[in-house]
C-alpha cells in the first residue's frame, strides 16, 4: 500500500490530517468503525507482513479499536484473539494464552509504554512467545518498548 492510500484510510476512520502526521507522543486514534470496507486493505497488509512468522494467536488490549484490529487480523490469519482488560488494577485475560503460542501483540497505536509492556508480560507469563508487535500507527512508546514493531504509518515527513 502506498503512503497516500494509508493516509486516506486513516482520515476516513476519523483521524485528523494534522494529528495523523504530527509525530505527537500520543498519535491520533483511528477507528475502523468509521470506514469498515476501507480498513480491510490495512488488515491484509499487516497480515501479509505477519504470515511468515506463523503466529498462533493475537493478543490485544481493552480499547474497542484494538479489539477490532485483533479480530480483523485474527480473521485474516485464521488464528484466535485474546483480549487483556484492566479492572481495579488487575489484568484479566478474555480467552486463553497457551504455552508455546507464537503471539502477535496488536493495536491501533500504543500511546503508553506501560500498556505495551503489560501485554507483553501477560504473553510471557503464559509461557508463550511474542513473535511480533504490530500497530497501524507508529508511536514513540511503541518504538521505545519494541523497536522492530511492524507498522503501516509513521508520523512525520515522508
Amino acid at each position: 500500500m502506498s503512503h497516500q492510500e494509508i493516509f486516506k484510510i486513516l482520515i476516513a476512520g476519523g483521524a485528523s490530517a494534522a494529528d495523523v502526521d504530527s509525530g505527537a507522543v500520543q498519535p491520533a486514534r483511528y477507528s475502523p468503525l468509521g470506514d469498515p470496507q476501507g480498513a480491510r486493505p490495512l488488515w491484509v497488509a499487516i497480515a501479509g507482513a505477519l504470515n511468515g512468522m506463523s503466529p498462533s494467536r493475537i493478543v490485544v488490549g481493552e480499547d474497542l479499536e484494538d479489539a477490532l484490529v485483533g479480530y480483523s487480523l485474527g480473521q485474516e490469519l485464521g488464528v484466535p484473539v485474546t483480549q487483556v482488560v484492566e479492572s481495579q488494577g488487575q489484568l484479566y485475560i478474555l480467552g486463553t494464552i497457551e504455552e508455546g503460542d507464537m503471539v502477535v501483540v496488536a493495536g491501533v497505536a500504543f500511546d503508553h509504554e506501560d500498556t505495551l509492556r503489560a501485554l507483553i508480560a501477560v504473553v510471557e507469563n503464559g509461557k508463550a512467545t511474542v513473535a511480533a508487535v504490530t500497530a497501524l500507527v507508529e508511536s514513540r512508546a511503541l518504538r521505545a518498548v519494541y523497536p522492530h514493531a511492524i507498522t503501516l504509518w509513521s508520523p512525520g515527513p515522508k
